[in-house]
């Protein structure tokens, strides 16, 4: 699939909003991890940001020129929010009726995190979403001036959520090479430890049982398969660890699959 990636403002004079944190910074942070992710299993993906722009206007005519000459397949513009300090959580602007699939997708992924969920919102006032001839998403990620968003603000989870949102969960497992099938753990975390049993059940599927919680340190475990649960990966490691755990489930945010 070919994806336009775009990174909203970051080309003066169209520069973003301020808050906690820029704007600018925030979208430009988020979309180069999409972006690396999305190619990484495989997407052609365009970065639509243009290098130099004379106007707001002329920024937004180049990205979405770029996008329709190019034929992509899906557009996407990553943004981040602000307003008064007190209104906060996450929405995505759509075009069309395959947009709106989209949207609701990705937005699903983004409030998984904790973001409020503002709902998927008609963008056709939006001159990226009307004048690209693919469906286009917009997505307002969260409020850089709300101090509650900003709290549970990470890039590489909200790469992750929009990735998820786009591709699907498992398509991204299914297109990742064994040799990297790597889960990198990036803090103290306590790891559900689960075991299969020896019987088939229900016409040889294995049954889990669960066993213990464990504490799992820092580090890189490589796996032979994982399953995304409620904001959990369900793991099968390549190696026991510990105390010959084969299998088991921990946080979401307390890890990544190695990119």
């Amino acid at each position: 699939m070919k994806i336009a990636i775009d990174p909203g403002h970051n080309c003066a004079p169209d520069t973003g909003a301020s808050g906690i944190r820029q704007e600018d910074q925030l979208s430009l942070e988020v979309s180069e991890k999409v972006i690396k992710k999305l190619r990484y299993v495989g997407h052609q993906v365009i970065n639509v940001l243009p290098d130099y722009c004379r106007s707001v206007s002329d920024s937004l005519s180049q990205r979405v020129n770029m996008a329709n000459s190019m034929e992509v397949d899906i557009y996407v513009s990553i943004h981040f929010n602000a307003f008064n300090g007190r209104t906060y959580g996450s929405e995505v602007f759509f075009g069309s009726r395959a947009g709106k699939a989209i949207a609701e997708k990705v937005l699903t992924e983004i409030v998984s995190l904790g973001f409020h969920n503002r709902g998927v919102k008609n963008g056709l006032h939006l001159y990226v979403i009307r004048a690209t001839k693919m469906p286009a998403i917009l997505i307002e990620c969260c409020f850089c001036d709300a101090a509650g968003d900003m709290s549970i603000y990470d890039a590489e989870s909200m790469a992750d959520a929009i990735v998820f949102g786009l591709i699907g969960k498992q398509t991204i497992l299914n297109n990742l090479p064994v040799s990297d099938r790597i889960l990198i753990v990036e803090r103290d975390t306590t790891l559900k430890q689960l075991t299969f049993n020896s019987n088939n059940v229900k016409g040889g599927a294995k049954q889990r049982i669960p066993l213990q919680e464990i504490s799992l340190s820092p580090g890189e475990y490589p796996f032979t398969n994982l399953l995304f649960e409620e904001g959990h990966y369900c793991v099968e490691f390549k190696e026991k660890i510990g105390k010959g755990i084969d299998f088991g489930c921990l946080l979401v945010e307390d890890a990544t699959i190695k990119s």
